[in-house]
């Protein structure tokens, strides 16, 4: 995001600033390319030597899977949902959203078989659909426009103990929306009220559909 994007450059410039001589001190990191990362000599350390190791496949001679499955797209799966989550609290209790990324963290641990795997995206994914039911559309009240442009109410509700932002879209092939079709709503826990501005293009009976998504959609 635009905030992390001004934050990297002077974060590298720091790990990359080489202390003074007298502090004996060396830059963390140095700029270079793919091929002469592959071309470094092995580090030296006090006159000695270590060996710099870089795997480009897993050590599996600790006995670690080579295979895991259908984790992969159990964590993607897992992923989808607590993003969907996030996106509606990320503004409001952005506190809600640590405990499920440890849990998707913790998943891929190797000392993990695949039931306790799926036991720790289960956990993360129970919290978010319930998050995600937590906010529906109750039955609206029909509604007499009495002029070709009216506030109407829409009533929305967040069965959440804290607020959550939603993407409301409306739908209607005899109204039109001077405040656009879809409307970014943040909702109190309990009964909410929205007021939408619609214009009748004619007259007569006619359904006005209601669409809610979180804000990622």
């Amino acid at each position: 995001d635009e905030l992390a994007s001004r934050s990297l450059g002077p974060f590298l410039d720091a790990l990359s600033t080489i202390p003074p001589p007298e502090g004996g001190g060396v830059a963390i990191f140095t700029p270079g390319s793919l091929s002469s990362l592959f071309a470094l000599a092995p580090a030296t350390v006090d006159g000695g030597q270590t060996t710099a190791s870089r795997a480009l496949t897993p050590d599996l001679s600790d006995g670690s899977p080579a295979d895991m499955g259908d984790y992969p797209d159990q964590l993607d799966a897992a992923e989808f949902t607590v993003s969907a989550y996030e996106s509606m609290v990320i503004d409001t209790s952005p506190e809600l959203i640590v405990p499920l990324r440890q849990l998707l963290d913790v998943s891929g641990a190797a000392e993990l078989d695949p039931g306790q795997r799926t036991a720790y995206l289960d956990a993360a994914t129970v919290t978010a659909d319930a998050g995600l039911a937590g906010v529906w559309i109750p039955e609206q009240d029909s509604i007499t426009l009495t002029a070709t442009e009216y506030e109407i109410p829409i009533f929305l509700e967040n069965d959440l103990p804290h607020p959550v932002a939603v993407r409301l879209e409306l739908d209607s092939t005899k109204l039109t929306f001077p405040d656009g079709q879809e409307l970014d709503v943040q909702l109190q826990p309990g009964s909410n009220r929205v007021p939408v501005r619609v214009k009748t293009v004619s007259g007569g009976t006619f359904p006005l559909d209601l669409k809610v998504t979180t804000p990622d959609r």
